[in-house]
């Protein structure tokens, strides 16, 4: 017999990687627009968890050639009301994929979404691709369209939402790892009390992938 697994170290494809009951539903894209972004509410972990996914709520896919502008206005709102939103639906923890992301906005739309709702409503844990630390964020802002005449501003923008997120919430984010993956999105819901895991590691210990190998005689994987 064959067994497959979809696999993901937190970036496109993490919420594949879990079985479970799906809702959609419509939150802000990267630049407001309506987007349609999904939740896997998987039972893996002893207790209803919301599965989301970064890249399909305000991905890359959805700011294909940005302006410049677009590049340095672009927010991870979207995440904190799928956030809420799988709560809603009865989650009573959330994983959440934090890789492939148009934003360099460092959480703060997450953040202050979830903030201005009373903070996290439930225990979240933010699976990474990269241990990227906070102000190191800025590295990847060209990916997501950024001029290099701009990182300046990326620079200041972390640099503020440091600040901001220690005054507060007490949390210095900027000595954390992974905290500067996706755009810094993991920085702030770690200033709102989310862990900050590998996403590789969230993945193969969910689905028991090292025990699924060891009952195996071949294994086939690709990217």
């Amino acid at each position: 017999s064959t067994d497959l697994q979809p696999m993901s170290d937190g970036g496109e494809g993490f919420r594949d990687a879990f079985d479970g009951k799906v809702w959609v539903e419509t939150v802000p894209g990267p630049l407001g627009e309506n987007i349609a972004a999904r939740i896997t509410m998987a039972s893996t972990f002893g207790q209803p968890t919301g599965v989301i996914e970064v890249a399909e709520i305000v991905g890359r896919d959805f700011l294909v050639s940005p302006t410049r502008e677009q590049a340095l206005e672009a927010s991870s709102d979207g995440v904190g009301h799928l956030i809420l939103a799988a709560v809603r639906h009865g989650a009573e923890s959330i994983l959440i994929g934090c890789g492939g992301s148009a934003t360099s906005d460092g959480g703060w739309g997450c953040y202050r979404v979830l903030r201005d709702a009373g903070g996290l409503p439930v225990p979240v844990v933010a699976a990474t691709d990269v241990t990227t630390r906070f102000s190191a964020a800025r590295r990847y802002a060209t990916q997501k369209g950024v001029r290099d005449e701009d990182l300046a501003v990326v620079d200041a923008r972390l640099a503020a939402l440091r600040e901001l997120y220690s005054r507060e919430q007490s949390v210095d984010v900027g000595e954390m790892d992974r905290a500067g993956a996706s755009g810094g999105i993991p920085g702030g819901l770690a200033a709102l009390g989310a862990s900050l895991v590998s996403g590789f590691d969230a993945v193969s210990g969910s689905v028991d992938l090292p025990g699924r190998i060891v009952g195996s005689s071949l294994v086939v994987t690709g990217e």
